[in-house]
């Protein structure tokens, strides 16, 4: 009963961060209409990001978890502008052999710099279990956790929102969704106030 215990609480954290992954991906298909196969390789360029900035850099770790999740979005950001744009109009199958290409891409340049072996990202958590009972787990784990439930239950009530359909109809008229006949027109929206 002990160990079933233990891997229900393992399993709860786990399942987090594998919430956290579907609620981007469902995203990204939901708005975009992308099927993302960089999804996980930016995840992981994330962590790395996480790992050079705090081991190599020096940076604390709390900015280095910000500092990461802005250059993921960059990365991002340039995989839409360079590769997703050029596809528009074209069919699923294009789109999703391109995106699983530049997965192949990203992984296997990770791969290259960082090597296969994992990283200890240093933080500033203790390295002792908490002990609940027969159950333990780590105060990193229990941050992954919190952090996750808080994600979720933050996007949890807008997840049916109008506002997401209103917020998707303004980026189609923008031009800065592949369903619009105006895409890649502009570049920056000129007004956010436009969106309510």
């Amino acid at each position: 009963m002990d160990q079933a215990l233990q891997h229900l609480v393992n399993g709860t954290v786990l399942g987090g961060t594998y919430a956290l992954l579907g609620i981007g991906l469902t995203l990204v298909f939901g708005v975009m209409r992308v099927v993302n196969f960089t999804h996980g390789e930016l995840y992981a360029f994330g962590a790395y990001m996480t790992y050079a900035l705090v081991s190599l850099a020096g940076v604390n770790f709390f900015a280095a978890l910000l500092l990461a999740t802005l250059a993921g979005v960059a990365l991002g950001a340039l995989l839409e502008l360079l590769l997703l744009r050029r596809m528009r109009g074209a069919d699923i199958d294009s789109v999703m052999l391109v995106m699983i290409g530049a997965a192949l891409v990203l992984q296997n340049g990770q791969m290259w710099i960082w090597g296969g072996v994992a990283k200890l990202i240093p933080n500033p958590f203790a390295g002792s279990p908490l002990v609940f009972g027969p159950v333990s787990v780590l105060p990193l784990r229990l941050f992954v956790l919190a952090t996750a439930a808080a994600l979720l239950l933050g996007f949890w009530p807008n997840l049916n929102s109008p506002r997401w359909e209103s917020v998707g109809k303004w980026l189609i008229l923008r031009g800065l969704l592949p369903d619009s006949p105006e895409f890649g027109k502009y570049v920056v929206p000129r007004t956010w106030r436009k969106m309510a």
